[in-house]
C-alpha cells in the first residue's frame, strides 16, 4: 500500500468549482481528484494506441492472439480453482474435506 500527497495550489474560484464538481460526483475532493487523475494517466497511456494498430495490422493480430490466449489462460485457472472447491452438497468445500466429513 502507498501514500500518495497531492498538493494543489490553486484559488478560490478553483477550489469552489473543484468542490461542486466533487460534490456532484458525490466524493471528496480529494477522491474526485485522485480519479480524475488516475482517468487522464489512463487516456495519456493509451493515446495512439488505435492509430498504431490501424497502421501495423499484423502487431493488432498479435496483440489480439495474446490478449484470447491470456483469457483462455485465467479462464483455465479459475475452471481448475472451482472444480477442486466444487462439492456435490452444493458447499465450497475442498474434495478432501468433504470426503473426510462425508
Amino acid at each position: 500500500m502507498a501514500t500518495v500527497t497531492i498538493a494543489i495550489d490553486v484559488d478560490e474560484t478553483l477550489r469552489d468549482a473543484l468542490a461542486r464538481a466533487a460534490e456532484a460526483a458525490g466524493q471528496s475532493i480529494a477522491g474526485y481528484l485522485t480519479a480524475a487523475a488516475a482517468d487522464r494517466m489512463l487516456r495519456d497511456a493509451g493515446a495512439g494506441y488505435a492509430s498504431v494498430l490501424a497502421s501495423h495490422p499484423q502487431f493488432a493480430l498479435d496483440v489480439a492472439a495474446a490478449r484470447q490466449a491470456a483469457l483462455r489462460q485465467a479462464a483455465d485457472a479459475r475452471a481448475e480453482v472451482l472444480a477442486k472447491y466444487e462439492c456435490t452438497d452444493g458447499t465450497r468445500r475442498p474434495r478432501a474435506a468433504a470426503v473426510a466429513t462425508s
